[in-house]
């Protein structure tokens, strides 16, 4: 790892790269606080304070089969249908770990953003109703969670295509129509 720079650089896509990939030419990326994890081409975007825990979690979600995005610093992108998360160029595939340093590990190079987990603000009812947030001018449903040992399963198994039911009244044959737009 000897030589990478740690910085907060956006990836400089040129205008044909940009069409190429669905974005639209006027997109620019913005590149906000927090850590981004992905399975199978979807990704969260965890959010938080110094300290909150997005690194640990994401080492968590990590050692359950997601896929790291980028930790600390995610460049974000408006593409035509999604909002895509890429990690900074000097910091693609770094992780911190607390008391350890900086760890290698195999990342994803691009991912459609699904939700975002803000780890300041739990929320404090037991089933809390659907919340969203914006970003790029998108809505993406906002979950509020804290520290909690089954919080890195339960994200995994969101990326990995489970709903989150925040209207228990709805009628079961409802239920089939996935809650996070992929």
């Amino acid at each position: 790892m000897a030589g990478r720079a740690i910085g907060m650089d956006a990836r400089d896509a040129g205008p044909q790269e940009a069409v190429a990939r669905g974005r639209s030419r006027d997109a620019k990326p913005i590149i906000v606080h927090g850590t981004a994890v992905a399975h199978t081409g979807s990704a969260l975007l965890l959010r938080g304070g110094a300290g909150s825990g997005k690194s640990a979690l994401a080492l968590q979600m990590i050692a359950l089969g997601a896929t790291l995005v980028s930790d600390d610093r995610t460049c974000l992108n408006r593409s035509v249908d999604a909002i895509l998360a890429t990690p900074p160029l000097s910091l693609a595939g770094l992780i911190e770990v607390r008391g350890l340093g900086l760890l290698e590990v195999p990342h994803c190079a691009e991912a459609a953003l699904i939700g975002v987990v803000d780890l300041d603000a739990a929320a404090t009812e037991r089933l809390p109703p659907a919340r969203t947030t914006s970003l790029l001018g998108r809505a993406l449903p906002l979950y509020r969670c804290g520290p909690g040992a089954h919080l890195a399963s339960a994200l995994v198994l969101c990326l990995k295509g489970a709903r989150i039911v925040t209207d228990t009244v709805q009628p079961q044959a409802d239920r089939s129509q996935p809650r996070m737009d992929r």
